[in-house]
């Protein structure tokens, strides 16, 4: 059922974004691609069968030494009153941690966590004003490539280990709005702000960027800015009987260099 509403999603989005694309021509159209660094901190619960298990944070210098890869691209495509943008972004954490006592675990129990997650968003907007400026309404599909291990082990007198994992896709249907505004003859100022839902619990991103144009034609773009995401997942391995909940969010700024053709 759930995979079937994933591809409901991206049909409709298709259809409903392939009319106007089609009423330009391509003269009208400008693309803009856009490498970029992020340098979140981050937050990650995860409960098993509503027992906490981990509360890991980690500041933006920690998670240098968590990070085991990080993978960051932006595409988008835009004409005069619509467009669309595809947005990857690629993390592999871990985090380990020693509990204090939180009932039924008791103090001293070691946990390992390992999280791969990929975030691909794939949109279509309308812009109301035009001309590369003012509102921006948003409508798309949001995957979550979600794959996390779960490693505890337990002192005496349970000496006892477990593990547990998931790897699971979770779509959803996001909409939201942006707002671009010039600052002075070569400065931008853009907000973003969404909400999804669907096979996750709740999704929800927002963004501010500023951006700086270079050279005599405006065709490369720096931009500065911050980026929130958070994730609530639930999966559940029926053979196991194990539910696992996880709370993820993702905070701080980021660094990009648009190219424009």
């Amino acid at each position: 059922m759930k995979s079937k509403l994933g591809t409901i999603v991206v049909a409709v989005l298709i259809a409903g974004w392939s009319a106007p694309a089609r009423a330009e021509t391509a003269a009208d159209w400008e693309w803009a691609i856009t490498p970029y660094l992020w340098g979140p901190s981050t937050s990650l619960d995860v409960t098993v069968n509503n027992d906490p298990v981990i509360a890991a944070d980690a500041s933006f210098q920690d998670l240098l030494d968590k990070t085991d890869l990080a993978g960051l691209l932006h595409f988008e495509g835009q004409c005069e009153h619509a467009g669309f943008l595809v947005d990857a972004v690629y993390l592999s954490l871990g985090a380990d941690q020693t509990n204090t006592a939180r009932p039924p675990l008791p103090g001293g129990t070691q946990t390992a966590v390992d999280v791969k997650i990929g975030l691909y968003e794939a949109a279509g907007f309308y812009r109301v004003g035009g001309k590369g400026r003012g509102l921006d309404l948003i409508f798309g599909a949001r995957m979550f490539d979600y794959r996390s291990r779960l490693d505890a082990t337990i002192p005496a007198p349970i000496n006892a280990s477990a593990s547990r994992g998931t790897d699971r896709n979770f779509i959803d249907a996001f909409g939201g709005v942006r707002y671009r505004t010039p600052i002075g003859e070569r400065w931008d100022f853009v907000i973003r702000g969404d909400a999804g839902a669907g096979e996750t619990d709740l999704s929800w991103s927002a963004i501010a960027t500023f951006g700086v144009r270079l050279g005599k034609t405006d065709r490369y773009n720096l931009k500065l800015g911050w980026r929130y995401q958070e994730l609530d997942v639930t999966a559940e391995d029926t053979s196991q009987n194990v539910e696992v909940e996880s709370n993820l969010t993702l905070n701080g700024p980021f660094f990009g260099f648009a190219f424009k053709f």
